[in-house]
């Protein structure tokens, strides 16, 4: 089925012929002609456009009226995702694994044969109520899921699937709750150090240093390491077993580190059988990339239990120390913007919600540091003096 097209005949002075295709009831096009007063061509045109986007409309209507959302997400929504969304035309492999676990698990089973042009705001709470009230899933999980059925909706009404999405945000859109994650104190972190088994030590003293995350740690090799500038090249990471990009653009950069890992990493240089160009820094014996999940399960957990630090569920992982990382150098410097530039955030918004200091002790630190600010400037060491020392009398009081 071809696209309606029109044409406009000028027939007189402000008359014009105006001739446009529509769709019958039976899906055919059939031709339409209306003689319309104008005062101009560009008018005329206009009246034509509004006639040709109603009949887009309607044959949209009837051209989809059949057509499931199962059906949509395989022929139009996921090749969308895959490559032909023009703002992340080369989405990692991670994200579009998270896009098909959400539509396979809480999308499609129960909307998924159903007609697109069927589908209602109902729905759709119920879907986010599954999630939320049943399944007693995370407050990031049914933000996510919402995002994601906005995005699908919204590519269906601009491909004219659909006259109207039925995501409606002022009802679906959960508010944003910024959840508190596990910080461990720089004692506790000198603990997990001492603790963990000597075979992985090294690994984790430039995790808890750098503040880096897991794939890049894992993807790092030794012509990224420059000891001698005590700098790490961040220019790939490790996803199950693939050598990938960064996540993000500021996310490739170099990380700073100081005389203390300098060490840690030249020791285990000269303990490692592995030390060419493109060996992984941290490996398996046969020079393998380490799994991550085996290096948490078990390594770092069972470190954490004999040390009786509690882990909440999803958690406590390596992303926890960034959050520790984040917060240690925050709360020691106060300010913080190092912390963003040693997580690599573009924004730094996203750097907040990896600081986890006290945020009434640092309103309480920053009111002190303005009292002494200007006390200093004012004053600098003098101390004035309302009466000499040693002549304090009933004459010289105040009230």
């Amino acid at each position: 089925m071809t696209r309606p097209r029109g044409s406009i005949i000028e027939i007189g002075r402000r008359k014009y012929k105006v001739r446009w295709r529509e769709p019958d009831g039976t899906g055919i096009l059939r031709h339409r002609s209306q003689t319309i007063e104008a005062e101009g061509k560009k008018a005329a045109q206009g009246y034509l456009e509004e006639r040709m986007k109603a009949a887009s409309v309607a044959e949209a209507k009837l051209r989809f009226a059949d057509l499931t959302l199962e059906d949509y997400v395989r022929d139009h929504y996921w090749p969308f995702l895959k490559g032909l969304n023009p703002k992340n035309p080369n989405p990692k492999p991670s994200t579009l694994i998270g896009y098909k676990c959400a539509l396979d698990r809480h999308v499609l089973p129960p909307l998924g044969k159903m007609r697109m042009a069927d589908i209602q705001p109902m729905h759709i709470t119920q879907v986010l109520h599954q999630v939320t009230e049943v399944r007693k899933l995370s407050f990031k999980t049914a933000r996510n899921l919402f995002f994601l059925l906005q995005s699908l909706f919204a590519h269906a009404l601009d491909s004219d699937v659909i006259q109207r999405s039925p995501v409606r945000p002022k009802i679906h859109k959960r508010p944003f709750i910024r959840c508190q994650k596990p910080v461990w104190t720089p004692e506790q972190v000198k603990a997990i150090l001492e603790a963990m088994p000597q075979q992985h030590k090294a690994l984790f003293v430039c995790l808890a240093l750098t503040s880096v995350r897991a794939g890049e740690l894992l993807g790092l090799q030794w012509k990224h390491v420059k000891l001698a500038d005590g700098k790490l090249h961040i220019e790939q990471s490790l996803w199950h077993k693939q050598v990938l990009t960064p996540k993000t653009q500021s996310s490739a950069d170099t990380v700073c580190f100081g005389d203390g890992l300098k060490q840690v990493l030249l020791q285990h240089q000269r303990l490692s059988h592995h030390t060419r160009p493109d060996d992984f820094v941290f490996c398996k014996a046969d020079g393998s990339p380490l799994n991550p999940d085996v290096l948490r399960r078990d390594v770092l957990y069972p470190v954490l239990d004999r040390l009786h630090i509690p882990r909440p569920k999803g958690k406590s992982g390596f992303h926890a120390f960034r959050h520790t990382g984040a917060t240690i150098v925050e709360k020691n410097t106060g300010d913080p913007e190092p912390s963003q530039r040693m997580l690599r955030h573009s924004k730094a918004a996203t750097t907040e919600g990896y600081i986890h200091n006290n945020g009434r002790d640092r309103y309480e630190d920053k009111k002190r540091l303005a009292a002494l600010t200007l006390e200093r400037a004012v004053l600098g060491d003098f101390v004035p003096q309302l009466v000499p020392l040693g002549h304090e009398n009933k004459d010289t009081r105040v009230n």
